[in-house]
């Protein structure tokens, strides 16, 4: 079996000043928890309350922020069959220490049209590795404008249940998780 989130409760817990919840395994349960510092590294204006790291944590929900090395951006660039030049301006980085590199800074998968993945880029000064933005789309084109608009109506983020759905039926793949 593999880790899953199928249950979007989480709470705050006082004695930790963490936002904790739970993914399974199973029916195995396995707490995770995310504590302030993690929270305000993603919003650093987050109030410190209760609410504040809740409202925070429900915010960035759908983030993927990963430490990649350098040449993972060349790697993608030098694959136009494969990846594409887009806008990343609705993409921001967890604090004003990280800088966009020099464009492109963001790509998407050309060929899928749902279940798309697009990566924006950018760099700490005088570091070495970069941050990606990893971004999974329900679809791309004008279908991702109406599901941009309506994740802005309702709300509500992309949903893992969808995406795991997409994958599986437009492109055949595996996202290793499993719905429960």
């Amino acid at each position: 079996m593999s880790l899953g989130f199928p249950n979007e409760s989480r709470f705050y817990d006082a004695a930790v000043h963490a936002v904790r919840f739970s993914g399974y395994d199973g029916a195995m349960e396995a707490p995770f928890f995310v504590g302030e510092g993690a929270l305000k590294r993603i919003q650093p204006d987050m109030p410190s309350d209760e609410a504040g790291l809740l409202n925070a944590f429900d915010l960035h929900r759908e983030r993927i922020y990963a430490l990649v090395k350098p040449g993972l951006l060349a790697a993608l660039r030098s694959y136009p069959e494969k990846y594409f030049s887009v806008d990343s301006s609705m993409h921001k980085f967890p604090s004003d220490e990280w800088v966009s590199v020099d464009p492109p800074d963001s790509l998407k998968t050309l060929k899928d049209a749902a279940g798309n993945i697009q990566l924006t880029f950018a760099k700490k000064v005088e570091t070495e590795g970069n941050l990606a933005d990893i971004d999974l789309d329900d679809h791309k084109g004008l279908q991702h404008v109406g599901d941009v608009l309506k994740h802005k109506l309702s709300g509500k983020d992309t949903d893992p249940y969808d995406i795991h759905e997409i994958l599986w039926f437009f492109q055949q793949l595996d996202a290793e998780y499993r719905l429960l």
